[in-house]
């Protein structure tokens, strides 16, 4: 739903990222659209959903070579889930429109080590799209006939009876788990895991975002874009690696902070992306940053 670039105005601010730079709010709303009306600049908002730095590069690469110029600055907006996105790259494709979920979840083999999930067959992509198109994802002996589709408190009772039964699993950390649980175990900790094994794509990609800038000679910021729940050292370890490779690094936590912000009221209750309030604030946030050269 975004507005259209026109082809004689030359695109000044590049936005990379995943869902929170797409931007779960009306266009008007976004923060890539705040930036442009108050830089009075032309912004490319180009966030995927659910992607990583692996992919957020070859989309800048791509559109980049099509513009015949690299913009003035990228931000690259980052989020806690690149590194999965980067580990199991490409983990999305498209399917009649739609994007949809190509590799199953990382699992640890009995060794410990990290696996990337099995690429999911084109038929298995196909039946479980068309169950999702026609509202059949209920499992289990009653499927359409499920209750849950019929009454709203079964629906928050079984909400519930979920959440609850995965509560255990989630902070359980033994060898053979999914990465959803692997998660909570070792990336939700005081660090942002950088120099893990799992990071290893990501930090590969993060290094050569950094030469391409320095080699083509635009400023590249990468901004700590969903912080704004964990310590204020998160990102330390991160912005480390950035700053040695001569490249700008911030996190909004600490806008966050300084601000005196209330963190909850960023996002939308039930979802971790910003809403219409915290899409304000993380613009500010990057104004601030892009205003001090």
């Amino acid at each position: 739903y975004d507005d259209e670039i026109e082809k004689d105005k030359k695109i000044s601010l590049y936005l990379a990222g995943d869902s929170q730079t797409w931007g779960y709010s009306p266009l008007e709303k976004k923060f890539g659209t705040i930036l442009e009306t108050k830089l009075k600049k032309t912004v490319a908002a180009c966030g995927v959903t659910n992607t990583g730095q692996l992919h957020q590069f070859d989309k800048f690469i791509e559109i980049t070579e099509i513009l015949g110029y690299f913009p003035e600055t990228v931000v690259v907006s980052v989020v806690i889930n690149d590194i999965e996105d980067d580990f199991n790259y490409p983990n999305t494709t498209v399917y009649e429109g739609y994007l949809v979920g190509k590799a199953s979840p990382i699992f640890r083999n009995e060794n410990g080590e990290f696996i990337k999930g099995k690429e999911r067959s084109e038929d298995w992509i196909k039946k479980r799209f068309n169950k999702l198109k026609e509202g059949k994802t209920f499992s289990g002996v009653l499927k359409e006939y499920d209750p849950r589709r019929f009454s709203a408190i079964a629906i928050i009772i079984g909400s519930f009876l979920k959440k609850t039964s995965l509560r255990d699993k989630i902070y359980s950390c033994d060898k053979n788990t999914y990465v959803k649980r692997f998660k909570f175990c070792e990336f939700y900790k005081s660090r942002y895991p950088i120099d893990h094994q799992v990071a290893n794509n990501n930090k590969k990609i993060i290094l050569e975002w950094i030469k391409h800038s320095k080699d083509n000679k635009y400023r590249l910021i990468f901004a700590m874009a969903s912080n704004y729940f964990r310590p204020l050292n998160y990102s330390e370890d991160f912005c480390k690696l950035v700053i040695k490779n001569s490249s700008e690094c911030y996190d909004f936590v600490n806008y966050v902070e300084d601000n005196g912000l209330n963190r909850y009221k960023l996002k939308w209750k039930n979802d971790g992306h910003f809403n219409h309030y915290g899409n304000k604030q993380y613009a500010n946030f990057l104004l601030e940053i892009l205003n001090n050269k």
